[in-house]
């Protein structure tokens, strides 16, 4: 009986979660992830599908559009201080009617947003067609990119929950510097950068078993990284630390793109004030492109 009842409540999010990888567009994020655009015109192709000609069996309303000036301070590297940055947004809170079983029903609105770098009407289009990428997959339209069983299916790595590729990496075993999984095999190195003052020590792995095996040596010998003090041990050794757990809530709860830009210059100044880990700030960019993605269905 619970299953005819879960089966009933899936069956329009069943008839449209599934992606034609044709009407999506790979890009990759600014912490180098691999992440998709959705086509908006697939989508409401989709929603056509399902419950009929656009204004007839569904449509959406534009509730309310504004504009408003988004504030955020961050620390600027290059002058040592911290800097107080105004950008020009807009805003549109829109809902999607469908009409299913004869009667007319709708979506819970949703808020979508972007920066006035553009004309004014190409800066309302694309907020709005932000909020209904959001209202859509509320109905389970094109569930399976933002569920990951897309991006298995037609071959992208599969990611952490924090949006990485692969397993958590822990800092290098040797020197305590960042790691890096290789894009052309599962090798792992560690990464080497001297202009940025990031130089490790160029060690290499065949892959993560072989990695995880030489840290549980190294802490049997009980050998201490060479790296600086405070570089954190394997993930799942100790908690992660309050500043850590901080970012991570501030990420899964930021709902426009403004603040996960906000984020991104806050975790650069934890990083030079010596509050979060190099991998740490590695990890949590990755979650910042992966909730990106999730805020702007464009």
């Amino acid at each position: 009986m619970i299953e005819d009842k879960a089966t009933k409540n899936l069956e329009i999010w069943t008839a449209v979660d599934k992606t034609d990888p044709k009407h999506t567009k790979k890009f990759t994020g600014a912490a180098g992830i691999p992440l998709r655009n959705i086509d908006p015109v697939y989508r409401m192709k989709r929603l056509t599908e399902q419950f009929g000609p656009c204004g007839v069996g569904w449509g959406w309303v534009i509730e309310r559009t504004w504009r408003d000036a988004f504030s955020n301070t961050f620390y600027d590297k290059e002058s040592g201080e911290h800097v107080t940055e105004v950008k020009d947004c807009v805003y549109a809170q829109v809902y999607i009617w469908y009409v299913w079983e004869g009667e007319r029903r709708q979506t819970g609105p949703q808020i979508g947003g972007t920066e006035t770098g553009r004309t004014p009407d190409e800066s309302y289009k694309m907020a709005v067609t932000d909020a209904f990428g959001k209202c859509a997959v509320a109905l389970g339209l094109c569930a399976d990119v933002y569920l990951g069983e897309f991006d298995n299916k037609y071959g992208r790595p599969e990611t952490t929950s924090a949006g990485s590729r692969g397993p958590q990496l822990p800092p290098c075993p040797k020197c305590g510097k960042m790691l890096r999984t290789s894009k052309s095999d599962e090798s792992i190195y560690c990464w080497r950068k001297p202009a940025d003052g990031k130089d490790g020590c160029g060690a290499t792995w065949k892959d993560v078993v072989a990695l995880q095996a030489a840290g549980r040596a190294n802490r049997t010998a009980d050998a201490e990284p060479s790296g600086s003090a405070g570089s954190n041990p394997p993930a799942g050794d100790v908690e992660q630390p309050s500043a850590y757990l901080a970012a991570k809530g501030a990420i899964l709860a930021a709902t426009m793109p403004v603040e996960l830009d906000t984020i991104i210059r806050k975790l650069k100044a934890s990083e030079k004030e010596g509050r979060l880990t190099e991998i740490e700030v590695v990890g949590l960019e990755d979650m910042v492109e992966t909730r990106r993605q999730e805020v702007m269905a464009v």
